[in-house]
């Protein structure tokens, strides 16, 4: 226990300034960790579900509609759709993350899970990564399996979220900066206080110390105050008797 105490204070700064600061960093960090968690879970993943349940039933009738139509039809459809054989070589079933991007990959990867599990299972859903991102789906065509590719729009995929962390982050910074202005106004008494001190020391009597501040600083340089006028009246009643003395 003494050892990890030890441990603790070496670690923590010295100044109580710089341990306030610290401190409230922290809370701020924590806090909004905190509100990242549950914008993420309570409020962005079932609008992502939501828009997946939806983007699954149009899905759906249009692989209804393509697969009932005449032969010669649903081929010139699947022609003017883009439609392939083969899915892509950059389509994956799981994308690699983008580091860069790691929120926009998180929500790919909800979109896609809740779009597979309200999909048939003989309709495979692969995402293509790269410049134009593009999510790729097995559809029946004309009787044969065919891959359509419908593209995402930047909108869709940025979803307002980066612009509310973005927010977020600078109301944690601006709240730091206020703390650590508001820590400074509070250490500046106790400053004046070491200064007052160390003239005593040095033998020279400082101003009485202003005690218009907060509650507890003013009851500290009021108590200072009156030491150092017992201090000065005990030196005139030594200087006096050191003169009757003589």
């Amino acid at each position: 226990m003494t050892r990890s105490s030890s441990l603790l204070g070496r670690l923590l700064p010295r100044s109580l300034l710089a341990r306030n600061i610290l401190l409230l960093v922290a809370l701020v960090a924590i806090t909004q960790a905190c509100s990242l968690t549950v914008l993420l879970h309570y409020v962005q993943r079932p609008r992502i579900e939501r828009a997946a349940i939806v983007f699954a039933d149009y899905v759906r009738t249009l692989d209804r509609v393509v697969a009932a139509m005449p032969l010669d039809s649903s081929g010139a459809a699947a022609a003017r759709m883009g439609a392939q054989a083969q899915a892509p070589e950059h389509a994956a079933v799981k994308p690699a993350a983008d580091l860069e991007h790691l929120l926009r990959t998180w929500q790919r990867d909800v979109f896609m899970e809740a779009l597979r599990r309200h999909l048939p299972a003989d309709m495979p859903v692969r995402w293509q990564t790269g410049e134009a991102e593009q999510l790729w789906i097995r559809m029946h065509v004309g009787g044969e399996p065919r891959w359509i590719g419908l593209p995402i729009s930047e909108d869709v995929r940025a979803g307002g979220i980066a612009t509310a962390l973005a927010l977020s982050t600078a109301l944690a910074l601006l709240a730091a900066l206020t703390g650590y202005l508001i820590q400074r106004h509070l250490n500046r008494p106790l400053q004046d206080l070491a200064r007052a001190a160390q003239d005593i020391c040095a033998g020279s009597t400082p101003p009485p110390l202003p005690t218009d501040g907060p509650t507890e600083i003013a009851q500290v340089s009021g108590a200072f105050n009156q030491m150092t006028q017992a201090l000065q009246q005990a030196e005139q009643t030594r200087a006096l008797m050191l003169a009757g003395v003589s």
